[in-house]
């Protein structure tokens, strides 16, 4: 049971904007809705009396703004059934047609990628500012868990990373920790658009109906504003989708969408440069399994030279390939094999296969 000052404050909601929105006299059958509810619309076909609007699975006749097509989306707030199906109507999003296209925010977005600058061919890697590592190389397990969060916390996961915070499995002081968790927030908008589709949120209709008591505005003054089409809001600063500064690590996040992986580049050590790309992708040996994950490493290191090593994580274990600069690096390599292959053994990882090249020249 709705109480008695939010359903008045309810009734404030709808006498502050357009007139409410009531079925027509035969449709009377109503989904389970409670007075004050936000919901989403669909405008269907036009009709005699009006139009045909869906609604939370049934479909009402109203009488609707001129200017309004089927495929537009209303927003509206359900009031009460009595005497007819009664809503608020927020505001109308306009369908796209050929006649009058506009980009969404996230085309928008999207277009203003193309603006920023690539820093080489293939998939964009993700530069890290400081070194993953201190001075003093750590022991294995230690050493891993850094390269972990090198990947963890570069921003590449950010929106999975809000959503456990959402969940409450990792804090906003971890959230800051990555690049988009301390981009400072957009400037205010300096203009005020020409249209306005709910300038405060309607979650809570009784809420918005308080708001609208003490000043605030719902809908753009104008009377015109829906019946003429919704214009284009002007741009300012507050409307872009998203920080400008987080397009690069945005164009990264497609790349790995599109790709399946992840290119890293930066120093593992003060003075120590590590390029490292990590993947997954159908085992060809065995099509019907779970993918497998590749892991690409390219190192120059002062007794080795530069190393390359390709480790392939599957069903029967570790498959590894060290591909050596020269034959004496090489010999070095071989060398060492067996403590390699023992040390990823005993963290649980059984080496099915341990491959020593050298690099053609």
């Amino acid at each position: 049971m709705i109480r008695t000052e939010a359903l008045t404050r309810l009734r404030l909601l709808v006498g502050s904007m357009r007139p409410p929105l009531v079925a027509s006299a035969r449709d009377r059958e109503l989904p389970p809705l409670q007075p004050g509810q936000a919901i989403q619309a669909r405008v269907e076909q036009q009709s005699a009396g009006g139009h045909l609007v869906a609604v939370n699975g049934r479909v009402f006749e109203f009488k609707l703004p001129e200017g309004t097509h089927p495929g537009d989306f209303l927003r509206l707030v359900y009031v009460n059934s009595e005497p007819r199906p009664t809503f608020a109507l927020l505001r109308i999003e306009r369908a796209i047609d050929q006649q009058d296209a506009r980009l969404s925010d996230a085309g928008k977005l999207l277009a203003s990628l193309r603006a920023v600058e690539q820093d080489a061919p293939g998939s964009p890697r993700m530069q890290s500012s400081a070194p993953v590592m201190p001075a003093e190389f750590p022991d294995a397990p230690r050493a891993a868990l850094l390269l972990r969060d090198a990947l963890s916390l570069s921003g590449l996961f950010y929106e999975s990373h809000q959503a456990q915070w959402v969940m409450g499995s990792r804090t906003i002081a971890q959230l800051e920790q990555e690049p988009q968790g301390r981009l400072p927030p957009l400037p205010a908008p300096t203009e005020k658009p020409a249209y306005s589709p709910a300038l405060i949120p309607v979650a809570d209709a009784a809420d918005a109906a308080q708001a609208v008591a003490e000043g605030a505005e719902l809908l753009p003054a104008p009377a015109d504003s829906m019946t003429a089409g919704a214009q284009e809001p002007v741009a300012t600063p507050a409307r872009m989708p998203a920080h400008p500064d987080s397009f690069p690590l945005i164009r990264q996040q497609l790349a790995a969408l599109e790709t399946g992986h992840v290119a890293w580049r930066g120093e593992v050590w003060p003075g120590q440069t590590m390029d490292w790309e990590v993947g997954e992708a159908p085992d060809p040996e065995h099509p019907e399994a779970a993918r497998v994950w590749r892991t690409e490493l390219r190192v120059r290191l002062p007794r080795l030279g530069e190393v390359l090593a390709r480790i392939e994580l599957g069903r029967p274990g570790v498959r590894m390939q060290i591909i050596a600069d020269s034959e004496e690096h090489n010999a070095a390599l071989r060398a060492n094999a067996d403590a390699l292959a023992a040390a990823f053994a005993a963290a649980g990882l059984p080496v099915a296969g341990l491959e020593v090249q050298t690099r053609e020249a």
